[in-house]
């Protein structure tokens, strides 16, 4: 029995080590190398929260020296899920509510360490319950915009990546909600412990043999955010489908996914994706079809004969859904509400 936990303490600090060290590297590689991203920054945070999460157990009280560790290690979950949706989003900017989670979740560990301090197991107890939960939220939103988006992407690299993404990182971070719900004091379990060290060492070098291929990821993007009007002449398929968008206008059809572009055009999906990350420029397939359809809502926002024409009639009959996808997409584009657009249209 002695041995059989000799083992286990050294294959557990054999794993954290290493994990550490793998961690550490992919948070200095990403945060020299893309440190003018949201992908390099929440990447470098990211490496430096699974480092300290290695540590954590091992920590018996906070003091000068273990506060910064502390920190990271409890605000990790929140570090990866931005890091997750920086990765596979494009134009990705954190707000309020993106930046709030890291507090959260810091200061619910705050409370359940006050509230044990007086003597309160209890309320510390549901304190860390509901820490618990919010890690398992972040995870399963994480993992349902990931997967949700696949077929949206237009970069062959990163709708590979999103299948292993989901798979090992997301279910790293359920399995680890899980215990942390499940189990009152998971630190005080030997063989969960390896288990923990086990997974982040595991992920840690998926992730280093990965960020070097971040760069691919990325496919080429349109320089400017107007639809694409022209394509290649040399490539008749190119040609096919910027006219079945142009002409035909089947960028009206609600719900349009690149399968049903691909039909229409005769030609595999792979080849339609390929035709419009690479020839058109667009990494994805929403915010190609979001250039036309700006364009058009733009127009009829200009038309004096349509200036009584509710806005969400305009945004429907263009395609899209709903108003709120229709206003955010028209002001990122344009830098107006189309409600501000029509005003200063018809004002001028």
């Amino acid at each position: 029995m002695i041995l059989d936990q000799s083992l286990l303490v050294i294959a557990d600090t054999g794993l954290r080590f290493s994990g550490m060290t793998m961690l550490l590297l992919i948070a200095l590689l990403l945060g020299a190398r893309m440190s003018d991203t949201w992908v390099g920054r929440f990447g470098a945070l990211t490496g430096l929260g699974g480092a300290a999460y290695l540590i954590c157990p091992f920590i018996d009280g906070l003091v000068w020296y273990t506060v910064p560790v502390t920190i990271f290690c409890v605000i990790n979950p929140a570090l990866l899920w931005l890091l997750g949706r920086s990765l596979f989003e494009d134009d990705f900017s954190p707000g309020l509510f993106e930046w709030s989670m890291p507090a959260v979740l810091f200061g619910l560990y705050v409370l359940r360490l006050l509230v044990a301090g007086v003597g309160d197991g209890e309320v510390a107890t549901v304190f860390q319950a509901i820490h618990g939960v919010i890690q398992l939220s972040l995870a399963l939103h994480l993992l349902w915009r990931v997967w949700r988006d696949r077929q949206n992407d237009l970069v062959e690299a990163r709708r590979q990546f999103r299948q292993k993404f989901v798979t090992l990182g997301g279910g790293l971070l359920l399995i680890i909600a899980v215990v942390e719900i499940v189990v009152v004091e998971p630190d005080d379990v030997a063989w969960l412990l390896l288990l923990q060290a086990a997974a982040v060492w595991a992920l840690a070098l998926w992730l280093c043999l990965t960020v070097f291929q971040l760069g691919n990821l990325f496919g080429p993007v349109a320089a400017d955010k107007k639809a694409a009007d022209t394509a290649d002449d040399t490539d008749p398929d190119a040609q096919r489908i910027v006219s079945l968008l142009q002409t035909d206008k089947l960028y009206l059809q609600e719900g349009l996914t690149v399968g049903g572009l691909a039909e229409r055009a005769g030609l595999p999906e792979y080849r339609t994706r390929d035709i419009i990350n690479r020839t058109l420029g667009y990494r994805n397939f929403s915010d190609f079809l979001n250039g036309y359809r700006i364009e058009d809502a733009a127009e009829r926002l200009r038309n004096t004969e349509m200036r009584r024409l509710p806005i969400l009639t305009i945004a429907l009959d263009v395609g899209f859904g709903s108003i709120g996808p229709f206003n955010r997409a028209f002001k990122a584009r344009l830098g107006l509400t189309p409600s501000e657009y029509r005003r200063q249209a018809f004002s001028a």
